[in-house]
């Protein structure tokens, strides 16, 4: 992907890329999204994991192949793909939708914390460990924005988590949104665990995941004449 940036001087371009260097960022972005994306529709998850995750929570999804699930419950699901140092982890979860107020960050957020306080734990043989938000790092703070996730309103948030015992952590990445076709809220969530390995692209490709999940709209109904 080449982008060609002009500027009638030197000071002129500077000034229109420091003025759209958001917009020339998300550019990239979205083209490498799309490329991720397309590698994984050749190499994708089984199929048993779409359907499941098809049937259970009526969304469409792609998981790169290496994913499996590591616990299934009644609102939630969580996949992981464990490397010899690279330990790639996602998981969907829903609840009803009552108001736009939980789609507000901290909404989310403290839902976020229960989620993963109940299901995702450092050592399943420790239930007392689990997964929380990091907050202790004042150079990486919460960011938070909506986004268009495939023609949905969503939230994007990015952070940092870790566990409470303080022994494991790492970047994380969530889009909420709600699927008006059953009116539940959806929760989504990819997270990496790769100490002292560089993760930019490890979220590059959770990233990719998250924009893979789409609605299942219901079929429209004919009008009886």
């Amino acid at each position: 992907e080449v982008l060609y940036l002009f500027g009638r001087t030197e000071n002129e371009l500077l000034a229109h890329l420091q003025k759209n260097k958001i917009q020339i960022e998300e550019h990239f972005n979205k083209a490498e999204r799309k490329r991720l994306l397309e590698a994984m529709r050749v190499v994708s998850s089984t199929t048993a994991i779409k359907k499941t995750i098809e049937e259970k929570f009526k969304i469409k999804s792609l998981f790169p192949a290496g994913f499996k699930i590591a616990d299934n419950q009644k609102d939630f699901i969580w996949l992981r793909s464990p490397e010899t140092e690279i330990d790639k982890n996602f998981f969907i979860a829903t609840k009803p939708y009552v108001s736009e107020y939980q789609l507000l960050p901290d909404s989310i957020l403290q839902w976020r914390e229960s989620i993963t306080s109940n299901y995702i734990f450092e050592d399943p043989d420790q239930p007392s460990s689990y997964i929380t938000i990091e907050r202790d790092i004042p150079f990486n703070p919460i960011q938070a924005r909506q986004v268009n996730l495939n023609n949905n309103f969503a939230m994007e948030i990015r952070g940092l988590w870790r566990t409470n015992t303080r022994t494991m952590g790492g970047p994380f990445l969530s889009y909420t949104f709600v699927n008006p076709s059953n009116n539940l809220l959806y929760y989504v969530e990819g997270f990496v665990y790769s100490p002292g390995k560089p993760q930019r692209e490890l979220m590059r490709e959770i990233e990719a995941i998250a924009y893979s999940i789409e609605p299942i709209e219901k079929p429209k109904t004919e009008k009886q004449n």
